[in-house]
This record gives C-alpha cells, sequence and structure tokens, in this order.
C-alpha cells in the first residue's frame, strides 16, 4: 500500500480519467485563478515558437522532413502573428500535423528518443484551443521515459495551465454539479450544454448525467451495453461534439464489442493513481499501441508505439511492421511506403535535440523500480517548479514544500527534502505532518537515533496514529520493536474514520509485525476480511495471509495490470506469503528479499521489508 501525502483530488490531469469516473490530480489550491482558453493558447503559442527555433538548428539537408515541416511551420507562424493580435483561429492542427507528410517524416528522422515532435503537437493542439486533446497528447508524452528537464518544464507548465482552465466555466461549474444528484443535474448540465456546445467536457457531462439516471457505469464495454447505447442515441449533440474534437475519451466511451474491451483496457491503463503520474514499460506501450489502433485512435497509437521505441532505446523490425500498418490510414499507402523504406533502410539521420534520462534506480540496500523512481521524480520537479514559479497563496506553498520534502524522500534527495521540510515547517498548520516527514526522512537516512527521537515527537503530535499509524509502524520494524510495530499498524484497524481498504492493509501489517513477535492476530484479519470487498485485492491478500489462497494463485492475480501496478501488488503479495501458516524463518527471509526487491518505493509493505531484513 503507497504511504501519500495530502494529495489533492481535482477535475484535472488526464481528460479521460474525470470523464471515465477515476481520478487525476495535480497539486492546484482551490483559490488559485483559473486560466482562460486563451491563457493556454498563449503559453502554447510561445513554445510552438521557441520549438520551432529548436528544429531550424538541425541540419536540412539529412533532414528533409523535419527542413519541410519548419517551413510549414514558420508559415502559420507568419500567418497567426500577422494580425496585430495572435490569430489562434486560423491553426489547423489536422493538416498541420495529423494528414501532414511532412511531420510524419520528420518524427521518422528524428531520434526516437527525442520528444520535440510528439511535446510540439501538443502545443499546436493547445494553441489551436483544442484543450482536451492537448492533454491527451501532453499526458502521453509525459508517460513515458524520463525527460531532460528543459523540455519536461514546458510540460509541466502547460499542464498547469491546463489545470487551472478546467477551473473556468464550463468546467468548474460541472464540476460543482457532480455533487447533485443525477435527477437534480439534469437542468444545469443540459443548460451549460446550450451554452457551450463546442465543449467536449459538457458533452461527455450530458452523457455521465444520463447513465448516472440509468444507474449504469459510463465505461466502455460495460454490462448494459445496450442502454448505453440508447444513451448514445438519445444524445446527438453530445455524440457530434465528441466526434468533431475527438478527445480520446470521446473515442473510448462510443466503443463496442472487441473495440469496447480494448477501450476499458486503455481507459484502465490511463487510470493514474493517488499520484496523478503515469509512467509506463515498454510493455505497457506495445499493450496499449494495440488497443489505441483496436479503438480506432490511430495517431495515439502511433505516439505510443514512438514511446515505446524511446524506452526501448531505439527501434526494431517489429515497430517498423506497426508503422507499415497504421501509417497508411493517416496519409495514405504510397507516401507512408516511402517512409517506411528510407527508414527501413537506415536513410534517417536519428537527429535530436533532446533526449531521455536514465530514471532513478536506488542502491543495493534501497533498490528503486525504475519505473517507480520516475514516479518520484516526475513529482518532485512538478513540485520544484511550482515552488520556482511564485505561488499564489501562503497554503499552496506549504502543500508542494511538503509534497516536494516526501517526493525527494523517495528518491533518495535526502538534502533537498530537508531544506523542503526546514522551510514547510513554519508555514504548516499540520505539526503532525511535520512530524511524520521527519519521520519519514530519518528511516530512509538510516538514522536510527533520528528515527527514534523523530517517533517520539510523532506520538506527541498523533497520539491514536489516526493519521500515521503505517509510518510510526515501520519506525518500530526498524528499532526491532515487533510487538510495538503490531500495535502502531493495529491502531489504523482501529480507526474508524479509515476507508476500509486502509484498515484492510493496516490488518495485515499488523498480523506480520505481530508474528515476528509470537504473537497471533489472525482474528484481526478476519475482522478485516469482513469489511472490504470480497473479490478486491486486499481481500485476496488477507486470504493468502491466512493460508486461503495459495501461493501460485496469489502471484498470478498479481500479475494484471500495468507493469507500476504489477510492481506494487508483487511486493504486497510477498508480504502476505512471507506470514502466511507454515512459513519458515528461510522461507520469510527470501519473500521479504522479494518484496524489498520489486524496488516499490513508497510501499509500506516495501520498507517494512527492507528495515526487517537488516535484522
Amino acid at each position: 500500500m503507497i504511504m501519500k501525502g495530502k494529495v489533492k483530488q481535482i477535475l484535472v490531469g488526464v481528460a479521460l480519467v474525470t470523464a471515465l469516473g477515476g481520478c487525476a490530480s495535480l497539486m492546484i489550491d482551490s483559490e488559485e485563478i483559473a486560466a482562460t482558453t486563451l491563457d493556454v493558447q498563449h503559453q502554447a503559442w510561445g513554445e510552438v515558437k521557441d520549438l520551432t527555433a529548436s528544429l531550424e538548428r538541425i541540419d536540412p539537408d539529412a533532414n528533409p522532413g523535419v527542413a519541410a515541416l519548419v517551413q510549414d511551420l514558420r508559415k502559420l507562424i507568419g500567418q497567426v502573428e500577422a494580425a496585430e493580435t495572435p490569430d489562434y483561429e486560423g491553426i489547423d492542427p489536422i493538416e498541420l500535423i495529423q494528414k501532414n507528410l511532412n511531420f510524419w517524416r520528420a518524427l521518422l528522422e528524428m531520434n526516437p528518443t527525442d520528444p520535440t515532435l510528439m511535446v510540439l503537437e501538443g502545443m499546436v493542439l493547445g494553441a489551436a484551443g483544442n484543450v482536451e486533446n492537448s492533454s491527451d497528447v501532453l499526458e502521453l508524452a509525459r508517460s513515458g521515459p524520463l525527460l531532460e528537464e528543459e523540455i519536461d518544464q514546458k510540460l509541466v507548465m502547460q499542464r498547469r495551465t491546463i489545470a487551472k482552465w478546467r477551473l473556468n466555466p464550463p468546467g468548474v461549474d460541472l464540476y460543482l454539479a457532480e455533487g447533485l444528484p443525477a435527477d437534480e443535474r439534469w437542468e444545469p448540465v443540459k443548460r451549460l450544454q446550450q451554452l457551450y456546445p463546442d465543449s467536449a467536457t459538457a458533452a461527455m457531462a450530458v452523457l455521465r448525467m444520463r447513465t448516472d439516471l440509468a444507474n449504469i457505469e459510463l465505461t466502455p464495454a460495460n454490462s448494459d451495453q445496450r442502454m448505453r447505447n440508447k444513451i448514445l442515441e438519445a444524445e446527438p449533440d453530445a455524440v457530434e461534439t465528441l466526434e468533431k474534437f475527438r478527445p480520446l475519451w470521446g473515442i473510448l466511451v462510443q466503443a463496442d464489442g472487441e473495440a469496447g474491451d480494448a477501450a476499458r483496457r486503455v481507459s484502465e491503463m490511463l487510470t493514474p493513481d493517488g499520484t496523478g503520474i503515469i509512467n509506463f514499460s515498454e510493455e505497457d506501450f506495445a499493450k496499449l499501441v494495440a488497443d489505441l489502433n483496436r479503438v480506432g485512435a490511430t495517431d495515439l497509437a502511433l505516439r505510443a508505439s514512438r514511446l515505446q521505441m524511446a524506452e526501448r532505446g531505439g527501434y526494431n523490425t517489429s515497430d517498423i511492421e506497426v508503422w507499415r500498418q497504421l501509417l497508411p490510414e493517416l496519409i495514405g499507402a504510397e507516401a507512408a511506403e516511402d517512409m517506411i523504406a528510407d527508414w527501413e533502410n537506415g536513410r534517417n539521420s536519428g537527429a535530436s535535440i533532446y533526449t531521455t534520462i536514465e530514471e532513478p534506480t536506488g542502491t543495493k540496500d534501497h533498490p528503486m523500480n525504475p519505473l517507480v523512481g520516475g514516479h518520484y521524480e516526475r513529482l518532485r520537479r512538478d513540485f520544484q517548479l511550482t515552488l520556482q514559479t511564485g505561488l499564489p497563496t501562503e497554503s499552496e506553498k506549504a502543500n508542494s514544500l511538503l509534497l516536494l520534502a516526501e517526493s525527494a524522500i523517495h528518491v533518495g534527495k535526502f538534502e533537498e527534502a530537508e531544506r523542503a521540510l526546514s522551510e514547510y515547517a513554519p508555514l504548516s498548520k499540520e505539526p503532525r505532518a511535520v512530524a511524520r516527514t521527519q519521520l519519514q526522512l530519518a528511516m530512509a537516512r538510516g538514522d536510527d537515533v533520528g528515527a527514534a527521537l523523530a517517533l517520539k515527537e510523532l506520538r506527541k503530535r498523533d497520539r491514536r496514529l489516526e493519521f500515521s499509524n503505517f509510518t510510526a509502524g515501520n519506525a518500530e520494524i526498524m528499532a526491532g520493536n515487533w510487538k510495538a510495530a503490531a500495535d502502531a499498524f493495529d491502531r489504523g484497524f482501529k480507526n474508524l474514520l479509515a476507508d476500509n481498504r486502509r484498515r484492510g492493509f493496516s490488518a495485515l501489517h499488523a498480523f506480520g509485525a505481530a508474528k515476528l513477535a509470537g504473537d497471533d492476530r489472525s482474528k484481526r484479519l478476519r475482522d478485516a476480511l469482513e469489511l472490504v470487498e470480497e473479490d478486491s485485492w486486499i481481500a485476496k491478500l488477507l486470504q493468502a495471509a491466512l493460508g486461503e489462497m495459495d501461493r501460485e494463485q496469489l502471484l498470478a492475480a498479481a500479475d494484471e495490470g500495468r507493469d507500476y501496478i504489477i510492481t506494487g501488488q508483487r511486493c504486497e503479495a510477498y508480504f502476505a506469503l512471507a506470514f502466511a501458516p507454515g512459513q519458515t524463518i528461510a522461507g520469510r527471509r527470501a519473500d521479504l528479499t522479494a518484496c524489498r526487491d520489486t524496488g516499490m518505493v513508497g510501499y509500506i509493505e516495501y520498507e517494512f521489508a527492507r528495515q526487517w531484513l537488516k535484522h
């Protein structure tokens, strides 16, 4: 189970997630001033011009596609800026990007690890006012390999502006309406659809309201496909808007049959966890390419293929075959075959402006899965940039400092975490958060004395451990106090204000720690099983710890989802198995070693295993 700070969940991030009922998150204070579409366009247009200037530095003779695209962009810049104020109405992303032979030739000429053209596309869409589509492309770009900080900052700044844009009508009004019962939502949502007929966000809100009234989910391939299709037929204006702008989530919710199954998988892949950050592996992108193609999102499938190559560090023959299959749908068979032939015969130079960099992998004692390290490094950059670019409120600054400290701890930047904490402490109105994060820092450093002092302070600030039972429990594990650790974890189960899933994990951790102390708390596991959903992942873990699910069955169940989720589930699975009935000391050590070696930094089970293995 992941250790999280006070991550604010709001209606931002991957637009797909909000539409399909998930939650994405950026750290935006509710008092922050909203951005207009024009704000998004101005910022994106500045980046279009900057990236165009960067492309001009590439050798035109060796890269004719890049040179031709630069000419297209220069022509567009001249047209847009011919008037006294930029005329963004003249930007046609379909003609400039999707159907433009020069763009695709340029993309194949560039090194697969260079993200410039994918970011450029996102910025062109933003400048054209297609904000939802821009968000889709930029979020997908950031889910690939870790980028150089200069171009990553461009992405972060645009994501922040898009988040602020969602606080404007109709986004903020629709968000407020979400709190109403479905029947009371009808009038405000339909009114907003009339006021904003070109808003894909409003169109999706109408469909979601309809599905709520029908008591079905607005997800691809849901169980009541017939009713969902009737709803789509009843709202032709909403469907027309989605088909006109084609944001990814608009494509997904209309998918049927096998395409509907693929759309469901895409929606699950693109739903972030509480961090709001998605980081894919090469294998994840392979799945995404196939499913995006099945739902008819050909251009996004090619983007995913490009990111798969970047994860690998280059292309292979299977990549060429994917492009040979998909590219003709956008630019025609003859043009596509000429480009593929040049690529296949090594006639592309592999030019590069920006590139990707290695993601953190930790140390031997503190191993870090690169996908996990990439998660926290992206978060660290986000909060760092937020602090560098000025903040509207003191509470926003405090929140960013706390989250910067937490993410810096996870990637091993301890001095940066300490500086952030020292700035955060005098601003904080939550002394428990200060104490908890100071304890996390001491534990990550392996500072036994500092951890003991920080734990003492934490217990003063959070006597019932309602806020900090996981951190306190692991601190007791670090000190070898198994009984005290079990009691600390157990406080989490007794916290009736916590959600049942969290209480289930508290029971599991208390059970494991108690076993080390020679105490049997299996009754607590059975109590927890009564609270959690019968077929949920935490239920499977509890059953495995009780010996009611065999090893192979649990590990097979862990291997479901994208790689980041699989890694976390494996970590949790090995932890549960370490304390299953009949486990030997050697077997427990092997399972806790396997748990630690997943590199799932930030998970309670990882830290528990890491600290125990030191003993």
